[in-house]
């Protein structure tokens, strides 16, 4: 498993799994995780605005994640990586492990 973000180290991580699943023989699932807790003050607003409804706005915030996630796919996949992606959505904060 591995977790992917829009760092600087994606290419790295991802070079780093194909090289360790390519040894083992194993396959990758990419995660990339969503907090609530980062909405902030744009998610609160967007509420407010849409009636207190965000699910609109994580929707969208899902998609991209996983158009994202599907990048990462076709990398892994190409190099013959047998491969799956999950998008998890946090409640808490991502860094604390609350899930």
């Amino acid at each position: 498993m591995i977790a992917v973000d829009k760092s600087g180290y994606k290419d790295k991580i991802i070079g780093y799994s194909i090289t360790l699943a390519k040894g083992l023989g194993a396959s990758v699932t990419a995660i990339h995780v969503l907090d609530k807790s980062s909405f902030g003050m744009v998610g609160d607003l967007l509420s407010y605005y849409r009636g207190g409804n965000i699910a609109e706005y994580e929707g969208a915030l899902k998609k991209q994640a996983e158009e994202f996630l599907n990048e990462t796919k076709l990398l892994l996949e190409k190099a013959g990586v047998k491969t799956c992606v999950d998008v998890v959505i946090s409640k808490s904060s991502a860094a604390e492990g609350n899930y």
